[in-house]
């Protein structure tokens, strides 16, 4: 084993005590904001959540995988409209 191999493996170990020290240190418990995130109990745009779910279930699985927005990875398919149609001045609607 050269110096500058022992040297490298000194660094690498250094490097990986400072990472678990700092994961270590990092909160076990991640919270969610109450102001991002909607309860799942409460309703959007008038209707439950169950439902815009339902609603895009069924939309994203109206298309052939080749048109398919959702499973599309390259961005082409992302013009695809349709999906429930929702007041704007709201709520967020896809598609």
């Amino acid at each position: 084993m050269g110096r500058s191999h022992l040297v490298t493996s000194i660094a690498m170990t250094k490097l990986i005590y400072a990472a678990f020290v700092l994961a270590a240190s990092l909160p076990t418990q991640v919270v969610a904001q109450a102001d991002i995130a909607v309860p799942p109990g409460e309703r959007v745009a008038d209707t439950a959540q169950a439902d815009w779910s339902k609603a895009w279930w069924q939309w994203a699985g109206s298309f052939d995988r080749a048109s398919s927005p959702v499973a599309d990875r390259t961005g082409a398919n992302c013009h695809q409209a349709g999906g429930p149609k929702v007041d704007r001045s709201s709520s967020w609607q896809i598609g």
